[in-house]
């Protein structure tokens, strides 16, 4: 990776926004937050994309709804990447 990408821009919880819409029971983030005990503020994080991110966080969600770390987050590609930097400018 290039030494001049923003490390927040590296990671997406888009895998596991993915997985809500099309697996969880409710569909309802309310819902989600209530089953991982987690605060608002986190949760805007999730929907969010805004690192950094505890890692019990994540692990929390992988043990909670029983995903791999592929299908919580991932790692963007550089055009992902300079797209959004795009958008931010």
């Amino acid at each position: 990776m290039s030494k001049n990408i923003d490390p927040n821009l590296l990671f997406t919880f888009e895998p596991f926004r993915i997985w809500f819409t099309t697996s969880h029971t409710t569909k309802r983030k309310m819902h989600v937050q209530k089953e991982l005990g987690f605060g608002t503020k986190t949760m805007s994080k999730i929907w969010g994309d805004q690192f950094p991110m505890r890692s019990d966080i994540i692990a929390k969600i992988c043990l909670t709804y029983d995903l791999k770390l592929d299908q919580v987050m991932r790692m963007r590609t550089k055009d992902e990447i300079e797209k959004l930097k795009e958008s931010l400018d």
